[in-house]
Parts: structure tokens; C-alpha cells; sequence
């Protein structure tokens, strides 16, 4: 059988701008190829112009302009592949701009992706960190919310009449089964449990947060002054 071929044809039936990450490509392949092989097959195509590497392992189907040159994909479009349809989120700035709660911008975006195939992997100016399962989005909210929590204190002119309004629309559709699912998935600090569990409980929300809490963790006394 012609490897290069099958491979190829296979890669062209997929949409211009598709990410292909090489391992997930090689472990559906139908046929046992020699890795040694398949990898020299990948990088002939990006040699041919059937494929634009991204990162090691990450390539996408270019999508060729009018007058015949690559179009690159945008640091969006590869946002987008890596979240879309409650893959995974964006955390860090990204976030916290989204949320309102400053407006400083960082250098790279930093992604969580149940359909990356390493643990870290930069694309572009896109780092990505591996979950081991879709998500909900309710999951969604949960992780975010811990996201925020946990690194608010080093959030450059972060918003703090902002951060209490989006904390009281979470407290409004609060979900512990979610809030459990994140932890299951992403391991955050007591003090960032116990700071969720202090705002539920300021607004009156049942939960039982207590029960996530360490009885030997060093949490402050006093974690928010509320407006």
C-alpha cells in the first residue's frame, strides 16, 4: 500500500484550517505503520505544502489565497479548535479580560483542552495544558470561577467591583456537583475553596464546601471585604 497517499488523501478530505495533531492521526489510521514512517510522511507533506506545522506533533490543512500563498491560521481560529463544543476554555488574562476584570492583555493565551494529545504544548502564542475529559458548561463555570479565585492577587488593575459582581452572578446559578467535577479534573489551594465557600455562604448559598476544605490549611480570616 501507498502510505503517503492513503494518509494524504485522507488528510485533504478534512476542511482548510483543520488542526491535526500527529498522534491522534496516527492512532486512527486503519493500518499499522511504522512510526519511523508515518513520521518521515508528515514531514514531506509539510514539505509539499499538504500541511503547515504549528507546534511538534501540531500541523493544520492550510487554506491556500487568491493568488495561490498560505493562508496562516489565527491565534483564534486555534483557540477555537482547541474549545470549541465544551473542549476546553481559555484561563489566565484571556479570561479575566473576558470577565471584565482588567484590562491588561498578556503575550501568550493560555489554554485547558480535553483534545490535546501532550500535557503542555505551545502553538503559536497559544499554551496548552491537557484535561483528561470534555467538559460541561457548567464545569466550565466551575473551573473558571477557581481560575479567578486563586490567582486574583496577581491580576494586574484587577477590578474589584467587577470580580463582586461576576461572583454574585455565579452565586446565582451555583452548582456543587460541577464545583466537584472541576476539583476532579484541576487541583486548586484550600484557600481557593474556602474563598468560594465565604462568598456563597455572605449570600446566603447552601453548600458544603466545608467538607473540600483542609482542617490544617492556613486560611485567613478575613478574605473579602464585601460591597
Amino acid at each position: 500500500m501507498n502510505y503517503a497517499a492513503y494518509i494524504a488523501n485522507k488528510i485533504q478530505r478534512w476542511s482548510p484550517k483543520s488542526v491535526i495533531e500527529a498522534d491522534h492521526l496516527y492512532r486512527s489510521l486503519p493500518y499499522e505503520i511504522p512510526r519511523c514512517v508515518y513520521d518521515k510522511i508528515m514531514t514531506q507533506m509539510v514539505h509539499d505544502g499538504i500541511l503547515v506545522r504549528l507546534a511538534e506533533g501540531v500541523y493544520c490543512r492550510p487554506r491556500q489565497s487568491r493568488t495561490g500563498g498560505v493562508v496562516p491560521l489565527s491565534e483564534q481560529e486555534i483557540i477555537s479548535h482547541y474549545t470549541k463544543e465544551n473542549r476546553g476554555l481559555c484561563i489566565g488574562y484571556s479570561l479575566y479580560r473576558a470577565k471584565g476584570l482588567t484590562t491588561q492583555v498578556a503575550k501568550m493565551t493560555q489554554v485547558l483542552s480535553a483534545v490535546t494529545g501532550e500535557e503542555h504544548v505551545r502553538v503559536r502564542s497559544v499554551l496548552l495544558e491537557k484535561l483528561s475529559q470534555r467538559l460541561t458548561p457548567g464545569i466550565v463555570r466551575a473551573i473558571e470561577v477557581l481560575e479567578i479565585l486563586q490567582h486574583r492577587e496577581q491580576v494586574e488593575d484587577f477590578n474589584q467591583r467587577a470580580f463582586i459582581g461576576y461572583m454574585t452572578n455565579f452565586a446565582r446559578a451555583y452548582s456543587e456537583e460541577d464545583i466537584r467535577s472541576a476539583l476532579s479534573l484541576r487541583s486548586y489551594k484550600a484557600s481557593t475553596i474556602a474563598s468560594l465557600k465565604e462568598f456563597l455562604d455572605h449570600l446566603d448559598v447552601s453548600n458544603h464546601l466545608e467538607e473540600l476544605i483542609s482542617a490544617t490549611s492556613n486560611v485567613p480570616e478575613e478574605i473579602y471585604e464585601f460591597a
